[in-house]
């Protein structure tokens, strides 16, 4: 096997990789994958092409269209990137509401910056009302309701976002902190109910309580599993529901 045909297989392989992590909303790894392959091939059509894909599963519709030119430039016929193209277009009002709704993103930035909170949260509302697939608007918005304590309304927007896409880091980090939020609240809230009884009573209750998380452990692990698996269960939406995906090599 030549250098080239070695360079050709690694590029197909990670394309396929991407490819079986798209189908499964695990945009963030689909992305890492297919960069890969195009730095070991960076005229792999079917990556690019899929790049952009993924991209626009994210909300992220001028990185997608970035791509499909670029391979559209590279191979100008017979290239299903005239087809993605075409069909932006075609709904031209979208794609007017998908570009205001970045505005109101970075309008929402710079709002941050001022320390002008609440009129950042107005702005970051209206943009996912226009682009209701926008990851990073859900997770600017949930970052500024856990500044500002609203925990519930984080929860809503970042479980949207995860639905999204299921392993971008930011998205992770931010169910993590308001998973250990959770923690203390409930930690805090037993002790308070535990401080109305009496010494012997509360001291039974905490041996209890230690104990039921010794013997239970097993439970425990178990939980995050199955709810990974739920979660996977979500059908692809926003990818089948555009385009098909090419096929793997």
């Amino acid at each position: 096997m030549d250098y080239t045909t070695k360079l050709a297989y690694q590029s197909n392989y990670w394309y396929n990789d991407g490819l079986n992590k798209a189908n499964i909303r695990d945009l963030t790894g689909a992305i890492t994958s297919l960069k890969k392959s195009l730095q070991y091939n960076r005229d792999n059509i079917a990556s690019r092409n899929l790049l952009g894909l993924v991209y626009y599963g994210r909300g992220d519709v001028v990185e997608a269209l970035a791509e499909w030119v670029l391979s559209k430039n590279l191979q100008p016929k017979e290239n299903i990137a005239n087809y993605y193209i075409q069909k932006v277009k075609e709904k031209r009002d979208d794609l007017d509401r998908i570009n205001q709704a970045i505005k109101r993103y970075n309008q929402a930035l710079d709002y941050c910056y001022q320390r002008c909170e609440d009129l950042a949260v107005m702005q970051l509302k209206k943009a996912i009302e226009m682009h209701p697939t926008y990851v990073k608007a859900y997770q600017l918005l949930a970052l500024l309701y856990i500044m500002e304590e609203q925990y519930a309304e984080a929860r809503k927007n970042i479980r949207i976002a995860h639905k999204l896409d299921k392993t971008d880091d930011i998205t992770m980090r931010y169910m993590h902190e308001l998973n250990q939020v959770r923690k203390s609240r409930n930690i805090r809230l037993i002790d308070g109910i535990l401080s109305g009884y009496p010494k012997h009573r509360r001291h039974q209750i905490q041996k209890h309580r230690e104990n039921t998380l010794c013997h239970s452990g097993k439970q425990q692990t178990r939980r995050p599993i199955q709810y990974k698996l739920q979660s996977q269960a979500l059908p692809n939406t926003m990818l089948q529901s555009y385009i098909p995906l090419p096929r793997p090599f």
